[in-house]
């Protein structure tokens, strides 16, 4: 496939993120915590939806959904609302995250023939842990 070769380098230290992500705390995760499953209501609630993939995940990994469907950086934002965690560990988790889900969609991007948004690779190596 045609990916930006720093891409398929990414790619290959696939196996030495995911064992840094397995040494972070571990906490409840919507798992597509992304901007179409974030409503806000008339009354000024914030709504979430979509949540078949609940589960456990590192702390810091739902940033990386919203930063992919977004092209924004919600990191600061995310801690400037928290304590509860230490800075590293989430942006270990957000960065190491969104580096192999970013990874793997452009994968999958270019195999069914769909064509890669710009900016979407860029985007995911200006963010390496």
């Amino acid at each position: 496939m045609d990916a930006d070769p720093r891409i398929e380098r990414l790619w290959r230290r696939k196996d030495a993120l995911l064992a840094r992500l397995a040494g972070l705390p571990t906490v409840l995760s919507h798992g597509d915590f992304s901007a179409g499953n974030i409503l806000a209501t008339p009354a000024g609630a914030t709504v979430l939806l979509d949540w078949a993939t609940l589960s456990a995940g590192p702390v810091g990994a739902d940033l990386a959904a919203l930063a992919l469907s977004t092209f924004t950086d919600p990191l600061d934002a995310y801690l400037a609302g928290t304590d509860r965690f230490a800075r590293a560990d989430v942006e270990l988790g957000y960065r190491a995250t969104l580096a192999l889900t970013g990874a793997g969609r452009v994968h999958w991007m270019l195999s069914s023939g769909t064509r890669v948004p710009d900016g979407y690779e860029e985007f995911i190596l200006s963010r390496l842990p």
